[in-house]
């Protein structure tokens, strides 16, 4: 595989960012919240929490991950203010996820390359979207460049460089305000 996996399954969002909505996608992820254990599946995805829901690390499975397949997995912002199109705010990057663990939600084995970061929008900001993600990886273990602020994010292009990652195969999404405590 090359940059041309990348490339044709992002048909149409490497130069505009992520699609406006990640629950509008056939391969889908489902997260449970570490706070409460809030379930977020296709029914209620898009819905919006309090932020304090979210916090802690949440369970991610991804029932249809491939077996003999390892997995990236990302959360992102798209939303802080004075972002540009494309720009995300990095909240967490997990690679070598081995497909099995994945689809029971187990991330423990994987290599956490930048730790979990809950919801913190900035006063004012509105509605944030949480975009979570899986990329299949060419190779079982993958050694990923680690972007060393997570603000203003450039995923595309990390994505480029990155030929040994195809996707996004999963995805979805969680929404939060300042205001929600």
């Amino acid at each position: 595989m090359s940059q041309m996996c990348f490339m044709s399954v992002f048909a149409g969002e490497t130069c505009k960012g992520l699609s406006d909505s990640s629950c509008h996608y056939d391969n889908f992820m489902t997260l449970v919240s570490g706070t409460n254990h809030l379930k977020v599946d296709k029914e209620n995805c898009g819905s919006e929490y309090v932020k304090s829901e979210w916090q802690a690390e949440p369970k991610v499975n991804f029932v249809d991950a491939k077996h003999d397949k390892s997995y990236t997995v990302m959360c992102v912002d798209p939303d802080p203010p004075g972002y540009e199109k494309g720009q995300y705010w990095l909240h967490w990057l997990v690679s070598n996820v081995k497909g099995d663990d994945l689809a029971k939600g187990d991330l423990t084995k994987a290599k956490h390359s930048l730790p979990y970061y809950g919801p913190a929008p900035p006063e004012g900001s509105g509605l944030h979207r949480y975009i979570f993600l899986a990329f299949e990886q060419e190779n079982d273990n993958v050694e990923l460049d680690v972007p060393k602020v997570r603000s203003k994010f450039h995923l595309n292009e990390w994505l480029a460089k990155h030929t040994k990652l195809c996707g996004a195969h999963a995805r979805t999404q969680v929404h939060t305000e300042k205001f929600f405590t």
